[in-house]
Formats: structure tokens, C-alpha cells, sequence
């Protein structure tokens, strides 16, 4: 009864138009999520006309030169986006919805990397993950942003010891080699995850294994 008070009449009529009472409850739920001292969140979904549509959810309204960039980094293409304004009598917040294109050469289906892309987005806009192409390995590898950050250190530990590729191609390279990279990180895990449950042994020898077909 309080939310049905407080968001009762809080959404255009455009939204309450083209919303479905499931993806009403969701939206409200993420709302009320960002009072919980988060200032975006994410939400990643196919809607009902199948399209991909990323939904952030905003305490302060972000401008869309500061979002599209983001999106880029991790290879999404907006197709569109529209933008609500949330009223309640407890102040303003930000809706943007945005339908996606997928990578191209995506060789997966897009939603089964929705959880590390939220989870990547929201950090970028927590300012816990670097904005940057690499970002894309969220998607095209199915790391998360902790595991792209780590090839992220690799990479500019390379450009201190003088390594003769520009940092445009290192990032070229490696972005070109989705597989190898997710290969790297399993390798990284089998020989220092403390709580590696299989074993340690066999994980490192398919991590090699797999490491070495893919650079020949």
C-alpha cells in the first residue's frame, strides 16, 4: 500500500501505456533499490516486442553523452532510447531505456552474459571499473569487470616494461582474441584460486592446453 501510495501516480502516461505490470513491479523494485545509497543500477532484459533493452536506473539524471560512450566501450549498439522522469513526493529519478543491437560476431546469445554486463555497467557508473574499450570482454570473453581489470594491469604493467606495441594495438590484440583471453583468466584461477574446488592440477593443464591451440 505505501509503494502503491508513493509511485501511484509518479510514471507518465506513456510509461503506464507501454509497460507491463511485471515490468511495472521491476521498475519499482529498482527504484526503490537506489535509495539503498547506489546512484545507478542496471537492468538487463528482452521486452516484449524482443527487442534487447538495457534499462538504468538514476538518482541524478545522467546526460546521454555521458551514457553512449559507456555503452560503446562494452560493443553495444543503440538502436534508440527514451528517457523517463520518476515524481514522487519524495523527489525526482531517471529512467533511461535503451534498445541494443548485439556485437557483431557475437557467437553467443547476447542475454547470456546479462549478468556480467550489469554488473559491469554498474560498476563503471559506481566508479569501481575503468571506462575503456577492454570493456568489451565483458560481453565477447563472458568475463567480469574484476577479471577484465586484471588483463587491464597485465597490460600497463606491459607498457612500464617498455613493451614496443602503442597501447591502441596491445588493446587491438587483445580484444581480437575473446577466447584466449577468457583461456588466460581460467589459467590465472586454476593456479592461485585458494578456493579452487577441482583439481588444481588437471585445471591447469586444460588451461595450458587450451592457451597453446590458440596461439598457434
Amino acid at each position: 500500500e505505501a509503494l502503491t501510495t508513493k509511485y501511484g501516480q509518479a510514471f507518465p502516461d506513456v510509461w503506464i501505456r507501454t509497460n507491463s505490470p511485471k515490468r511495472a513491479v521491476r521498475d519499482i523494485t529498482m527504484l526503490e533499490a537506489l535509495s539503498m545509497g547506489h546512484d545507478v543500477l542496471a537492468d538487463f532484459y528482452v521486452d516484449a516486442a524482443g527487442n534487447h533493452s538495457l534499462r538504468l536506473y538514476q538518482s541524478d539524471n545522467l546526460v546521454l553523452s555521458d551514457i553512449l560512450p559507456v555503452l560503446s566501450d562494452f560493443g553495444l549498439i543503440v538502436v534508440d532510447s527514451f528517457a523517463t522522469l520518476v515524481e514522487t513526493d519524495h523527489g525526482k529519478q531517471y529512467i533511461d531505456t535503451f534498445h541494443i543491437v548485439p556485437p557483431r560476431h557475437l557467437d553467443v546469445p547476447l542475454m547470456s552474459r546479462s549478468g556480467q554486463l550489469v554488473d559491469a555497467i554498474e560498476a563503471v557508473f559506481g566508479r569501481e571499473a575503468t571506462a575503456d574499450p577492454l570493456n568489451r570482454l565483458v560481453v565477447t570473453s563472458g568475463l567480469s569487470w574484476q577479471e577484465v581489470d586484471v588483463l587491464r594491469g597485465y597490460a600497463r604493467y606491459c607498457l612500464q616494461l617498455n613493451f614496443k606495441l602503442a597501447p591502441a594495438r596491445m588493446q587491438e590484440i587483445i580484444l581480437s582474441h575473446p577466447i584466449l583471453c577468457h583461456t588466460l583468466m581460467a589459467f590465472f584461477q586454476a593456479r592461485l584460486d585458494p578456493d579452487l574446488t577441482t583439481s588444481r592440477k588437471r585445471a591447469i593443464k586444460k588451461a595450458e592446453t587450451i592457451v597453446r591451440d590458440e596461439l598457434r
